[in-house]
């Protein structure tokens, strides 16, 4: 069983007895404030379950670093981002030390890049401006778990008359 599942499985447990105690407890003050010897066990009871599912949670947040850790060891400790990811110096980067922040835009004396992103965040478009006569743009077309690219290869007939567009096709498929 997963980590995460034990961890909000303990944590809905404890939820659950706090509502316990305080449903009986108000039950209970209804017919006779706290006198009864009964409820004052059931609340230490409780207590003491509560107790030991926070250091059951305890645990596993050590189980959680140690196998992070055995992973990559420069997410150890690191559990509070989402899909795994480290947050340094303002970028993201996924637990293959890649970044995987937004790229808004690669410029250096050889290409100026622009990636343009779709309305759900995810990379649509990679066009490098014309530089030694030639430019490209990637185009990826998203269905499901299948992602379609297309790398096409523009030149310039001044520069190259003789080359003509290239395009390649890649489609990938994720499990």
């Amino acid at each position: 069983m997963k980590p995460y599942i034990l961890q909000t499985a303990a944590l809905l447990t404890a939820f659950a007895i706090g509502l316990a105690i305080n449903f009986y407890g108000r039950k209970s003050a209804e017919k006779a404030p706290f006198a009864d010897q009964e409820l004052e066990n059931t609340i230490h009871a409780l207590r003491a379950d509560i107790s030991n599912l926070q250091e059951e949670i305890t645990c596993l947040h050590s189980e959680i670093d140690s196998l992070n850790a055995a992973i990559v060891p420069e997410f150890a400790g690191d559990r509070n981002l989402p899909g795994g990811e480290k947050l340094v110096d303002g970028l993201y980067f996924n637990r293959t030390g890649h970044v995987s922040s937004r790229i808004k835009l690669i410029e250096s004396q050889q290409t100026a890049t622009d990636h343009i992103y779709d309305e759900q965040g995810r990379l649509s478009a990679v066009c490098t401006a014309p530089v030694n006569g030639t430019s490209s743009v990637t185009t990826y077309e998203y269905s499901g778990k299948v992602v379609t690219c297309t790398y096409n290869i523009l030149y310039d007939k001044d520069i190259h008359p003789d080359k003509e567009p290239v395009s390649i096709t890649t489609v990938y498929e994720y499990y």
